[in-house]
């Protein structure tokens, strides 16, 4: 290496050395060709190639808040000077056309194996996390992707189809068409009068079906309904763990009926000795 006038002199080994544990030592050399050597300037050093791998992502998320956990690994065979110093992640949001933009000011570096993320707006995100070593390697990202999912929305048409005298209403009602993250089913209740207080004589779930607009559903109640005037309320949950609040939720009024009728007058009339 020639001599330079600076005080401090760098060099750059460029494709020369191979993965493994090195001793560099400087000698200085005068115009005389003396060589000074000393332990004190030799110095050890790694060279490593192959990248950490983050082994999975995972996404908790719930209300506007995304928490995001990864496990990371390093090759079985890396040496010991060599541990994985941090993590890089960035934010990405679907713009609606399933294209995906950076967040802006979602670009994270951390030494945790877990963030959160807070205030996210209702989208589809994804998150992407890599992961880097104590010799400067970078992994290739992992991309997961979730769903922020805060509203809920509300099925339509609601109404009850069956007579006075079925003790078991048929109830009809139009789907959600689109929901964010998806509608994972209903659930009716029903309330009646006690006392002027509402009090709930139903609760019954009803799972999303597929491909149909309008739903048929007759309640699957072991005893029937008792005569009386009812309130049944249809909640919409979606696969977010979102439900339709009871005071937005589409109601209907239902009466059951189930008097005989009384015959108060009957008369016979024979013809020709037959009755």
């Amino acid at each position: 290496i020639p001599y330079k006038s600076e005080e401090v002199v760098s060099y750059t080994y460029e494709g020369m050395l191979s993965d493994g544990e090195y001793i560099s030592e400087i000698k200085v050399i005068d115009n005389m060709e003396n060589t000074l050597s000393s332990q004190e300037n030799e110095t050890k050093f790694v060279i490593y190639t192959r990248k950490p791998v983050i082994a999975e992502v995972t996404v908790y998320s719930m209300d506007q808040t995304a928490e995001v956990s990864w496990a990371a690994n390093l090759p079985q065979d890396h040496p010991t000077q060599v541990a994985i110093s941090g993590y890089d992640l960035q934010l990405y949001r679907d713009n609606g056309s399933e294209c995906f933009e950076p967040v802006p000011g979602s670009q994270v570096s951390t030494e945790m194996s877990q963030y959160k993320y807070e205030g996210l707006q209702d989208g589809k995100y994804m998150v992407s996390v890599n992961a880097k070593d104590t010799v400067g390697n970078k992994g290739d990202p992992v991309q997961k992707g979730f769903t922020v999912d805060t509203v809920v929305q509300n099925a339509s048409e609601f109404e009850c189809i069956s007579g006075e005298r079925e003790e078991k209403p048929l109830f009809q009602w139009r789907q959600v068409e689109e929901d964010l993250s998806g509608v994972r089913g209903y659930k009716i209740e029903i309330y009646r009068d006690n006392d002027g207080k509402p009090e709930k004589v139903v609760d019954e779930k009803v799972e999303h079906v597929e491909g149909t607009q309008i739903v048929k559903y007759r309640l699957k109640l072991q005893e029937g309904l008792p005569n009386g005037e009812y309130t049944a309320y249809l909640f919409t949950i979606d696969n977010a763990g979102n439900e339709t609040k009871l005071e937005e939720s589409p109601k209907t009024q239902i009466k059951i009926n189930l008097i005989p009728i009384k015959i108060s007058t009957l008369e016979i009339n024979g013809y020709s000795g037959q009755p």
